[in-house]
């Protein structure tokens, strides 16, 4: 087989895993917004629900946001520069900035 046919569908493959992994951090990022937007709201009796959204926010946002720059990092190191989406990498990038100062302040 033909070394650039593995390399172009290794490269696919590899896009394809940083573009779910994007979209699962953007909505990780949602939970954040939110989970911040709730410390500041008066409590609703949906305790459950509020958990689920300071798990997801507080504490896997960060953790996916670090895995998904790291591969970004990964893919310019490759010199492969295929974005799936150039706006969902730059507003998780910019949230996770907004994580970092919030949570470290």
């Amino acid at each position: 087989m033909n070394p650039s046919v593995n390399d172009n569908k290794a490269k696919r493959s590899f896009t394809k895993i940083i573009s779910f992994t994007e979209k699962i951090t953007f909505i990780c990022n949602l939970f954040f917004l939110a989970s911040v937007i709730a410390r500041y709201v008066a409590p609703s009796d949906e305790i459950v629900f509020q958990g689920l959204i300071i798990v997801m926010g507080m504490l896997l946002s960060p953790a996916v946001n670090i895995l998904l720059l790291m591969m970004h990092l990964f893919q310019l190191f490759k010199k492969n520069s295929d974005y799936p989406h150039k706006w969902l990498a730059f507003i998780n990038t910019l949230l996770f900035i907004i994580q970092i100062i919030y949570l470290f302040s």
